[in-house]
């Protein structure tokens, strides 16, 4: 059953992930982790360039989930 979590593809960077693609095969929703996913392992999570991300992709109607097993403090945010 979590098989489905685990990846069958591998890329650079979130950032280039075809998302309208996935968009029109009918994903609705995305989980992203915070570090090394969406920001560097010790940038500041407030990230102009991962909150516009994030805002662009709900814009487009996906639902977002964030998780991180960093700290509570950093998680928060």
């Amino acid at each position: 059953m979590f098989e489905m979590f685990f990846p069958d593809e591998y890329v650079a960077s979130t950032y280039v992930i075809p998302f309208e693609k996935l968009y029109e095969e009918g994903y609705r929703g995305l989980i992203f982790d915070i570090d090394n996913t969406l920001v560097e392992p010790h940038t500041p999570v407030e990230d102009k360039r991962a909150i516009d991300f994030v805002k662009k992709i709900e814009e487009n109607g996906f639902k977002v989930c964030i998780v991180s097993n960093n700290i509570y403090e950093r998680a928060k945010k």
